[in-house]
């Protein structure tokens, strides 16, 4: 059996049809879903690119890889899909276009063939098309990953046209404000002003109908060559993207909120997953790669930390997930002293506990600590835990933790017991990605903003 993965970058569910998104952003993405099983409550262990993926290809957590920010290396001790694949015969190729994947960064461990540097879910298709076309041996592991709807939300024509027939050319931003928006806080009187919300909602989504038109080109390629009876295809992101919600814009990583922590999932293998079904059980990105070793009739290996739900997908008799309560973890920030800190969040799909890593705030040890507390105050970093019933209140406008401590207090000990069951694991060895790096992935990583 094939291994079809489609990893997309900076990709939020709710804007996707198959979701109930209004805008036709991906006619290809809903048809795949509707031949297979569409989970609901899919969460990201960390909403940025390096960790998020670390834990997709690994099934470990951040605690475990170590990877928590940009520019990390990922640990090669760290034992990735990639290699249980290739080491059980299946030839590997990885398609990718965000520089914290490239082989600078370890990502590549496992794969036969890596393809990166490009630009655009064009050039990263034709490459996949290329590699299929040249018959790799079988099975074969595909991981085609795209980038295009990561900021700065600049889709080729016609997409960037596609939604925006309603926004006046005169009513578009400068250019200036434009690089101060996409930077994650702003204030309500820049985007109430010269700031056009709509405009750059509608080009991200032109990114996103653009990137699922090339998903729909190597879906196709997959049935012209013979290969989709034979071929388990799944779909999902890294993470999500902020589009103003909680007064972030065009950004990711400091919060858990749902539209950076939430992601798009499918599965999709005629005759042997469900088709069109949808499902609420609540699934990690770590639960991904023990899943699709699961379906192909191969094993975890003993450092995954994740949890199959193949159970679910075959629609098997015996249905262990469903026989327990199942969580899931996610964190974001960077430093206790940038904006709002570090902070943790716990869910049962229905509600969502929030706790804020704040003492440090309220009790700063030195004249610096004090300088960076006054920023962290001003950045929402001493703000009260928060408690969100996510099933009524998605966009986690209404904080309920007074109306509901049991709730709270209940996704309070998981939080702090999967802590603490974290630390006993064990780390793996912190390796970061401070030497010479090669051109391609400097410019992978400009053209992104993570480096200037």
């Amino acid at each position: 059996m094939n291994v079809v993965m489609f990893a997309i970058d900076t990709l939020r569910a709710d804007h996707l049809g198959c979701y109930g998104f209004e805008r036709r952003t991906s006619p290809a993405v809903d048809s795949l879903a509707a031949r297979g099983v569409l989970f609901t409550n899919a969460y990201a262990q960390r909403p940025k690119t390096s960790p998020s993926f670390a834990s997709i290809l690994t099934g470990t957590y951040p605690q475990r890889h170590g990877v928590r920010g940009v520019r990390q290396v990922l640990p090669c001790a760290a034992y990735t899909l990639a290699e249980v694949l290739r080491d059980s015969g299946y030839t590997t190729c990885g398609v990718v276009t965000n520089g914290n994947l490239f082989p600078d960064f370890g990502f590549d461990q496992g794969f036969d063939e890596y393809f990166y540097g490009h630009r655009g879910a064009r050039r990263g298709t034709e490459m996949a098309q290329d590699w299929l076309s040249k018959e790799p041996r079988a099975p074969f592991f595909l991981w085609v990953h795209h980038t295009d709807p990561h900021t700065p939300y600049e889709p080729p024509a016609p997409y960037d046209s596609l939604f925006v027939s309603e926004t006046p050319l005169g009513q578009r931003p400068l250019k200036i404000i434009k690089r101060m928006a996409l930077g994650g806080i702003m204030p309500k009187m820049i985007v109430n002003g010269p700031l056009d919300l709509d405009y750059y909602i509608s080009q991200y989504d032109g990114e996103i109908a653009y990137t699922d038109h090339w998903i729909g080109e190597l879906l196709t390629t997959l049935r012209s060559l013979g290969l989709e009876k034979h071929t388990l295809v799944v779909f999902t992101a890294d993470h999500g993207e902020s589009l103003g919600e909680h007064n972030y814009y065009f950004e990711h990583g400091l919060f858990t909120y749902e539209p950076s922590a939430k992601i798009p999932l499918a599965f999709c293998l005629p005759g042997v997953v469900r088709q069109g079904a949808r499902d609420d059980l609540v699934i990690e990105s770590v639960d991904i790669m023990p899943t699709i070793l699961d379906l192909v009739e191969l094993g975890a290996p003993p450092s995954c930390q994740g949890v199959s739900f193949a159970d679910i997908l075959e629609e098997r008799q015996e249905d262990p997930a469903r026989n327990s309560s199942r969580y899931a973890y996610v964190e974001a920030g960077y430093a206790h002293h940038y904006r709002p800190g570090y902070t943790f969040a716990m869910t049962d799909g229905r509600f969502k506990f929030v706790f804020r890593d704040a003492a440090w705030v309220i009790r700063p040890k030195h004249l610096k600590g004090f300088i960076y507390s006054i920023i962290a105050i001003f950045g929402g970093g001493a703000a009260s835990n928060e408690l969100y019933d996510i099933s009524r209140d998605p966009r986690e406008q209404v904080n309920l933790i007074e109306q509901h401590p049991h709730e709270a207090m209940v996704l309070r000990v998981e939080l702090e017991s999967f802590v603490e069951q974290m630390k006993g694991a064990g780390r793996l060895p912190v390796e970061r990605g401070d030497q010479a790096l090669d051109e391609r992935t400097l410019e992978s990583l400009r053209a992104l903003g993570y480096v200037r």
